[in-house]
């Protein structure tokens, strides 16, 4: 097996994208490539993968050795791994729930009386209360609702869910 790096084919008339456009569509640049991972973070693409020992290498793929193929591939796993990482991160700053919306998904968890209980102890945290008692919205990141979800046992995952954040 050969470890290779290129890049696409016009469709039509064979020429690789790194030096053409794709006028007719992109295509593989060879029958036998096993694709392991595109690279759409540059243009035009980069293909990672691994052909036979008895194929041709064609013009649009280059041969590289198995450290640099595992590089790559680790690479773009770990950049996709941070993206989706921050696009959580974002998602978790502007979600926000209304008051009814907090308490109802609460709700169908079947943890809203448990949560009622805990506001309803003398020694919760009165800060707590009062955001239990009186906020119009509960913010995903509040710093104050994140310590009564701690408190409560709960994790940044079951905080997600009652938020709607897909992971």
């Amino acid at each position: 097996m050969k470890y290779v790096k290129g890049y696409y084919v016009d469709a039509k008339d064979g020429r690789p994208a790194n030096k053409h456009n794709l006028r007719h569509g992109p295509a593989l640049p060879s029958d036998d490539l096993i694709v392991d991972v595109v690279d759409h973070r540059q243009r035009p693409s980069l293909i990672i993968g691994t052909i036979p020992d008895n194929s041709e290498i064609p013009e649009a793929l280059e041969e590289i050795n198995q450290s640099e193929h595992e590089n790559i591939i680790k690479s773009l796993k770990d950049w996709r791994q941070k993206r989706k990482e921050d696009q959580i991160n974002r998602s978790r700053n502007i979600a926000t729930l209304t008051r009814a919306d907090f308490k109802l998904a609460l709700l169908e968890r079947g943890e809203l009386g448990s949560v009622k209980a805990a506001m309803d102890d003398p020694s919760a945290d009165p800060r707590a209360v009062i955001l239990w008692e009186d906020a119009l919205e509960f913010k995903r990141m509040n710093k104050d609702l994140l310590a009564l979800a701690d408190e409560l046992g709960y994790t940044e995952e079951q905080l997600d869910e009652i938020f709607s954040i897909s992971r």
